[in-house]
């Protein structure tokens, strides 16, 4: 009798990508939701960072094959709102919860009483950090097994696909020259010059934020597991969540 209870990041940066890694993280949701329904699992599941929700949505635990219809309803009225026209009414959380990384964590450490599993997705672009997240978790973790599924653009992860240039750098721009950026969470803007040199310094910070978030997850006991937004769904599971032991 295990619990699994799945959280999903619906901040402004998980609105990019083709597919947008908010729609890879719905479908992933759904079939990790659909596993735990069939095999008589509870199943919960929790939404924050969406824009204008000013605290995180909670589906509560619920157990059996029937309920996979409510739990699809909860998916999509909480990350398509625009496209379902309402929100869930299974929302949940005291007044003083905020609908950020940090706060929500704390919350589903505070809710776990039983042996289960918890498993987030999300970019972890996060701008206030995710230490105290991660650390709140962590503490709570005696409880459940965490496993944090960062999933990024494919462009986010291989930014020479930007410039149609290969693996070295190499190889003809399909743009370039001066660009002005803008931060989907933030609205801050920023002027660059796109080179080869600045997509192997980016490239080099990215490696560098993506071994600290993994170090920082197994230092705590914790699963950190990278996707593409592009991955295909049955590789997901079938192939790095079963490998990670997030599916049994």
């Amino acid at each position: 009798d295990l619990a699994l209870r799945v959280v999903v990041d619906g901040s402004a940066s998980m609105h990019s990508g083709n597919p947008t890694k908010i729609v890879f993280c719905a479908r992933l949701a759904a079939a990790l939701g659909y596993i735990g329904l069939v095999k008589q699992n509870r199943v919960s599941m929790t939404v924050f960072g969406m824009p204008g929700m000013e605290r995180p949505a909670h589906l509560p635990e619920c157990r059996g094959r029937q309920q996979v219809p409510r739990m699809m309803r909860f998916l999509l009225d909480e990350l398509f709102p625009d496209t379902t026209g309402s929100r869930s009414a299974v929302t949940g959380g005291a007044p003083h919860e905020k609908a950020d990384f940090n706060e929500t964590m704390k919350t589903v450490a505070a809710s776990r009483a039983t042996k289960g599993v918890v498993i987030v997705l999300s970019d972890f672009l996060i701008e206030e950090g995710y230490e105290v997240g991660l650390r709140a978790l962590s503490a709570a973790s005696r409880n459940f097994d965490c496993y944090m599924v960062q999933v990024l653009a494919r462009e986010e992860l291989e930014p020479n696909r930007l410039t149609g240039s290969d693996a070295s750098g190499k190889g003809g721009a399909s743009f370039g020259g001066d660009l002005r950026l803008t931060d989907v969470e933030s609205a801050a803007h920023t002027e660059i010059t796109l080179s080869t040199d600045l997509i192997q310094a980016y490239k080099k910070r990215l490696d560098d934020y993506l071994a600290r978030i993994s170090t920082l997850c197994h230092a705590r006991q914790m699963q950190h597991v990278l996707l593409a937004n592009d991955t295909k769904l049955e590789d997901a599971l079938l192939n790095t969540l079963r490998r990670a032991g997030a599916i049994g």
